[in-house]
């Protein structure tokens, strides 16, 4: 299996995380407002894109380029002060742009299933950083048929492992609620759509979200 992830996604999650990361406060829960645990649900929205996929050289070379697309995520997950565990369920749209240079119209759409691990640094403050990681499964579809030259794109869909990375900011705004925004990544293992096998592949983007405390 090949998990890598492009330079150049990882530096644009780094920059974005930077973007959003607000000057950190320093106001602190009280002694009487302790960060609060337990269950919470979660949902985001956002925008996100496929990074571009080199086509191999016995189908022509070039590239296939992506749009950015709306993108959405819903969870439940536990939080235990520094560290939160979550599942959730993710979809990104990324239509094809165009194929060696060719334009396409080609709907391309990502469903997946996470099991994540979140660190937040200064959980008992009101402005919180963290780092997320989890594993889990995508369903890639491509819904709409297109050729051109040797390549050959079908409507049709692959399943497989998936690696998640988020960056973000939360703000904890009541002991209820906590607003957030992050940085997303998802490396993606070798599929085939077609007669396309797509290697290296990453999606990444921006999302902004709410938590709240069951």
């Amino acid at each position: 299996m090949s998990f890598s992830l492009r330079k150049s996604a990882i530096a644009s999650m780094l920059v974005g995380c930077a973007f959003l990361s607000p000057a950190l406060a320093d106001t602190r829960f009280t002694a009487e407002e302790e960060k609060p645990t337990g269950f919470y649900v979660s949902g985001a929205i956002g925008g996100g894109s496929m990074t571009n996929i080199d086509i191999a050289t016995s189908l022509g070379g070039g590239e296939i380029e992506f749009e950015t697309g709306l993108t959405g995520d819903i969870g439940i997950g536990y939080d235990f002060g520094n560290v939160r565990t979550e599942l959730s369920y993710n979809k990104v749209q990324s239509p094809v742009d165009n194929i060696q240079n060719i334009n396409s119209e080609i709907g391309a759409h990502i469903s997946s299933v996470f099991l994540s691990a979140s660190y937040d640094w200064r959980a008992e403050k009101k402005w919180q950083p963290y780092i997320t990681a989890g594993i889990g499964s995508s369903e890639i579809s491509a819904k709409a048929d297109q050729n051109v030259g040797t390549i050959v794109i079908s409507a049709t869909d692959d399943n497989v492992s998936t690696l998640l990375f988020k960056f973000g900011v939360t703000y904890a705004a009541s002991e209820k609620v906590d607003v957030y925004g992050e940085t997303w990544g998802q490396a993606y293992d070798d599929f085939q759509i077609g007669n396309v096998v797509f290697s290296d592949c990453v999606s990444s983007g921006a999302s902004l979200g709410v938590r709240v405390r069951m």
